[in-house]
This record gives C-alpha cells, structure tokens and sequence, in this order.
C-alpha cells in the first residue's frame, strides 16, 4: 500500500470500506505467492512424516478403501455395483461413497500410469489430489469474495485460507479422500449464492447455484446444509421484503432438483434407483428436493396472484403453510428418512468405535470443578485454534449488516446466517468446524484490510512496506499460539505413530507370499482400522471397516476378541469362517477389546501374552515384523 491509500466512505453515506486501489497484478501475484505457501507447507508434512507418503504409507483408514474402490473400478469393477465383496464376506458392504471423486482419480492416474504403472500413479494422484482441490479453492473463494471485497483484501484472503487449521486438514496431502472436492464445491456454491442475492434478477447465477449444489450433494448428502441454509437466506430477505427473491428461490430449487435427479441416474442405474437411504442420494432426497421446488414455486404463483402476500406477515403465514405442509408429506412418506443416519448402524459400533472418532469429538469441553488453570487453558485452546477467527470476524460481519443496505446487506447476511448455524456444529462436533472458518473467511479478510487502512495512513511508505506482511502474518497465526502455550498432542502425530508401530506395508509382503499365504484368499480377523490398508495392500478378506453402515461381522469379531471364554470364541471364529487372526501389541488394540467387565483375560491378550488356545496356531513372522505383529492360523 501507498502512504494515500487512506479510510473513505462509501457513496451514499453507506458503510466504510477500504477499496485500496490494487492492480490485478498484485492480487495474481497474492494468489500466486499463497499458492506456493501452501505446496511449501504440504511437501514440509510430507518430508518431515506427518504425512508420510515418502514411504507409501497413508495415515487415514478412509484413504485406503478410496483406492481400493477405484481399484476394483479400474479393474472391471461393474458401475452401478458398490458391493466391495472382501468386507465380510460372504455378503459384503456397501458404501455411501458415490462415483464423483473415483472419477477424478481414475482420470488423474491414467497419464502417469503409461509411464510407472496403474498402482504408483494411482497411489501418488491419490497422494496429491487433496492440495490440487486446495489451490483450486484459493481461486474458488477469490472469486467468491470478489464482489464483497476490495483487491486488497482478496490477497491476505488466501493466505487466511491456507491458515485455517480445519481447512487446512481437507485438503492435507496423502488424503485422497471427497472432503477437499467438497469444499472446492462450497466455495463455488457461495459465489453463486452471493451474486443471487446481489442480483436476484441474473437467472443464469441462480441456474449454476442449483446444479453445483447438486454436484455437492450427489458427493455427499451432508450438503443438504449448506444448501438449506441458503435457502433459509434467500427465504428471510423474502420475507423482509425482496419479492425477487421468491424467483430465485424457486431457479435455484428447480436446477437443484433437476441436477440431483440427473446425478441419481447416473449413480445408481436402474437396479437401485427406488431405494430409499439417508446416507447417499436416493429417491428420499429427490422427494424432499421436488417438495422443496414445489413449495417455492407455490409462492411465487401465490406471491403473484394474492394481494395478501404484500405485507411480511403474510409471506411468513404463506411460508409457513406451505413448508408445513410439504414437510408433514414427507414425514407420513418416509418417516425414517429424518432419523439418525448413524442409527442404522450397529449398536456395538456405536458404543465401542464411534466415540473415539477424533472428527466427531467436540471442540469445546468443560474441565472438571476441581480442574486446574492447566486444564481450562487446554480446554479453551482448542475451540480458539479451530475456530478463533469467530473472535474477529462475527463482530466485524453483524457490524458490516447494520452499515449496508440492499443487495449488499442480503449477502452479508447470508455469510452471517450461515455463521449462525455451523459456529455451534463446528463447536459441538469437530467434523463441521470447516464450514464456520470458510463462511467466516470473507468478514475476516474485510476486518483484517481495515486494519491494514488503518496502519497504512500512519506509516511512511518504507515502514508499511514492513509492517503490513507482518501484520498479514499475524492474522495468520495468532489462534495457533493458545493450544502452542498448552501443548495440547498432535492427532495427526498420533495417527503416525500408529502407522509406524504397526507398519501393515511391511508386514503385506507375507501375506501376499505366492507360496505361502498368498496362495488362496483368506478372511483375516483384525483390528477395524487395519481393514482398508489389508485390502489396498493384499488379496485377502476383513471383516469390517471404519465406517457407520452396518457390518454384522464387525460386532461377531469385536465378540470374538473381547470374549474371556476360549471355547466362545473358537465357536465364533468357526461362525464366521476366519482363517487368519491378527494382532498389534501396543497399537489401540491394547484397551479396544477390554472395554466390557469381565473375569479373566480376552482373547486379545492371551494371545499377545500366552498361552495361546490350541484352536489358533502362531505363524512365524520374521524379524523385525515378529516385533510389530502377531499372526495366527485358525486351527481346523
């Protein structure tokens, strides 16, 4: 900035702002120079192991069982089947996964593969897709944020992004898994959204809306809300007021309803096509879709035809009337359909593995009373590292509501709806954290120029020169130095660690030994987190996975493990036709399969103590794998 780059007023008397005059050169270069940060940052995790694909190793089970799907697509795996038929078998498993990202991976694999092979090019596309899906989102949220913001404040907006800790995860290298092409998607969405409201009038924004969102919840049908809160904006400024807005409510509903429909045809063929699941799109979201189009286009029909809908009142009685009436539909249609997605899984799952799942933990939780300053300075760290941008940008978002007018108000509203609603998810569950930090990124890159303004009419050119990437850094990093003063652990070291303490890559080569175990295909009884890699990395069976959908075989095995009676489990290793069981002293395993009371030892830690029962028999693993892994045939 120049030293005249100084505070002005808007024309009208409207809110501040701080349109620093900025070239399109320096905001490419912004972008440029983020972009560089962020694959400096991803090579870094990779050279120094918090990722460590250097070593063919991912740390997400999910990145595993991503791979293997595309795997069996590649190798003439039929479309529309998503049974993985080596997850208990003889039945297998379904999956929620939808085709979208297989796509993108298939793609991205096939050039490289002419060069060093199918497996390493998919290994490594897989390795990178997650930082592509990064920078495109740094484009994606530029342009989103651009008809809000100044091109002074775009370019600290992509160093804001990379900072984020939640986001930053998305798109962590060696994570080849749909969450970073989501929040690609969600950057997208809310440009469109922002430009709908700006001009209500601009069909062919509102017609992109709907068929991105679209895209987005044929990926997954969590997007269902961040669709549903742009409704809800779109809905409250009709309300208020902008009749327009009954329009683009309904283009957007229509072009939603429409591209989810082409998406469920292309997902699921015609074998399926009349399920009803809540997990993945199906016919249950087109019903809820087609009643969403069809209540905004009651009132817009209404709007036009009735003098009644003129006054707030009367549009709110009007939406009321239809969305319950639409919502009671669906209710008495497909009354399971708004339950519990989790719910449909097993019971012992829930108990025994859902509650260690680090995404689905909360980021606030309360001490003890009798709990030190150490533990209430942990305690708070944690949702400020996550979420601390919230401390500056949702002031600066409601006091930027209460300056405009129009269209700009409406789509600052939406960002403050959509803060609204995610900030306490993101705070109750850590796995929707990513949605504040994006909503919020834009009033914080706004906060952060004004600021920047601010210092710019005080300095000489030479020391702003200086302070302002100094200034940029510290709206960077500052929520990072709580949970740094605390030295709260590192999940991701932990996920590592694990990897490390039971390296399944070294141990793969065993299994897969032509003339030995890899002669036939066996079904391997292990820990539910080594499943996907046993799958990616030999020819055998599990049992079951990381995922909520059911899978009896998870709680036979979990059954047969943790049972302190010999005879039961020899009883039910026979029940499900095991030929392998293995374990891993020292991983989680350790305190997973002792959770119930009980006298005398599981199963688990007879045979990593002794004496092992005579139904099991040890296979002799060579050095150093001996002192990672115990492995045991099924006797008979």
């Amino acid at each position: 900035m120049a030293k005249s780059e100084n505070f002005v007023r808007s024309k009208g008397g409207a809110a501040p702002t701080w349109d620093v005059p900025a070239g399109r050169s320096d905001l490419l270069l912004a972008l440029a120079a983020a972009a560089l940060l962020a694959v400096v940052i991803q090579i870094g995790l990779a050279l120094n192991g918090v990722a460590p694909v250097g070593d063919g190793v991912y740390v997400d089970p999910d990145a595993y069982m991503r791979l293997v799907r595309v795997r069996d697509l590649a190798n003439g795996g039929a479309w529309f089947d998503p049974v993985l038929s080596r997850i208990g078998p003889p039945d297998g498993f379904v999956s929620h996964w939808t085709r979208p990202l297989d796509v993108l991976l298939l793609l991205g694999a096939w050039p490289a593969s002419h060069f060093v092979g199918f497996e390493k090019a998919l290994f490594w596309w897989g390795a990178a897709i997650s930082p592509v899906f990064q920078i495109l989102s740094l484009l994606a949220l530029t342009w989103a944020a651009a008809p809000l913001l100044s091109r002074a404040a775009l370019g600290p907006l992509a160093f804001f992004l990379i900072a984020q800790p939640a986001l930053f995860g998305r798109f962590m290298v060696g994570r080849p898994d749909h969450h970073g092409l989501l929040q690609f998607l969600m950057f997208l969405s809310l440009g469109f959204a922002l430009r709908a409201l700006l001009r209500p009038d601009d069909t062919r924004t509102t017609r992109w809306l709907g068929l991105v969102s679209a895209l987005s919840l044929w990926i997954s049908v969590e997007t269902l809300t961040l669709s549903g809160t742009i409704f809800a904006a779109i809905g409250l400024f009709w309300v208020t007021g902008e009749r327009a807005l009954a329009g683009t409510g309904r283009r957007m509903a229509v072009w939603l309803l429409f591209g989810a429909v082409a998406a469920l045809f292309l997902e699921r063929g015609p074998g399926t096509l009349l399920s009803l699941e809540a997990d993945r799109l199906s016919l249950a979201h087109i019903a809820l879709l087609a009643a969403n189009a069809a209540a905004w286009g009651v009132l817009e029909v209404w709007q036009r035809s009735g003098r009644r809908l003129a006054s707030p009142f009367g549009r709110i009685l009007a939406a009321a009337l239809v969305t319950s009436i639409g919502g009671a539909a669906l209710w008495l249609l497909m009354p399971g359909f708004f339950s519990d997605p989790m719910a449909a899984g097993d019971a012992l799952y829930r108990q025994t593995h859902l509650p260690y799942i680090e995404e689905l933990q909360p980021l606030l939780t309360w001490p003890a009373e009798d709990a030190g300053i150490g533990a209430w300075a942990a305690a708070l760290a944690k949702p400020v590292h996550w979420l601390g941008i919230a401390v500056l940008a949702l002031p600066w978002l409601f006091w930027r509501l209460r300056k405009t007018a129009g269209g700009e108000r409406r789509a600052w509203g939406l960002l403050a709806i959509g803060s609204v609603v995610f900030l306490p998810a993101g705070l109750i569950e850590a796995r929707w954290a990513p949605y504040p930090e994006a909503l919020l990124l834009i009033p914080y890159a706004d906060c952060a120029a004004a600021a920047l303004a601010r210092v710019a009419a005080r300095l000489p050119s030479v020391g702003l020169a200086l302070v302002r990437p100094l200034l940029v850094v510290v709206f960077c990093v500052w929520f990072y130095l709580p949970l740094a003063l605390v030295g709260t652990g590192d999940e991701a070291g932990a996920s590592v660690a694990t990897a490390r303490a039971c390296p399944l890559q070294e141990l793969a080569p065993v299994l897969d030994d032509p003339a030995g175990l890899g002669a036939s295909p066996k079904r391997i009884l292990a820990l539910i987190d080594f499943g996907p890699e046993l799958l990616y990395r030999t020819p055998h069976s599990v049992f079951a996975i990381p995922n909520h959908r059911p899978q009896p075989k998870y709680a036979e095995g979990y059954r047969i493990m943790s049972a302190r009676d010999p005879e039961v489990a020899r009883r039910g290793l026979a029940a499900i036709g095991a030929d392998l069981v293995l374990i891993c002293p020292g991983s989680a395993e350790d305190w997973f399969y002792g959770q119930e009371a009980g006298d005398g030892p599981t199963l688990y830690q007879r045979l990593r103590d002794g004496p092992v029962p005579a139904f099991l028999v040890p296979y002799g693993l060579p050095d150093p794998l001996a002192g990672h892994f115990k492995l045991f045939e099924v006797r008979g």
